[in-house]
């Protein structure tokens, strides 16, 4: 459950990205300014939704959730609990995940 929850959260970060990238710039060219203040609202949700899948992907790796392929991959039971936290980021997937993560809360926070 966890797994699907994440992916969902991914699904919609990306959704939210094409929102916040295409809806303030054609307000901008047509001079409709509530299309221009989407951008703020869909910074933060991008955030929250990146956040959300970087927790559920944490979740699978301590919890040893091996339905996922990521997990089963990169992590074993013998591993201690510090290396499975840090093994989220261990390969590519986890640490492009981890950098969109830090990207898009800087973007949420320079929004401020």
């Amino acid at each position: 459950m966890i797994p699907e929850l994440g992916l969902l959260a991914l699904i919609l970060a990306l959704t939210t990205a094409l929102i916040q990238a295409s809806l303030p710039l054609i307000g901008a060219t047509k001079g409709m300014s509530n299309w221009i203040s989407v951008a703020r609202p869909a910074a933060y949700a991008q955030a929250l939704f990146l956040l959300i899948s970087y927790i559920c992907l944490t979740t699978a790796f301590v919890s040893n959730d091996f339905s996922t392929a990521y997990v089963a991959q990169n992590s074993n039971t013998a591993l201690p609990l510090l290396y499975r936290f840090s093994g989220v980021w261990a390969a590519h997937e986890g640490s492009l995940l981890r950098w969109v993560l830090k990207l898009a809360g800087w973007g949420a926070a320079v929004d401020v």
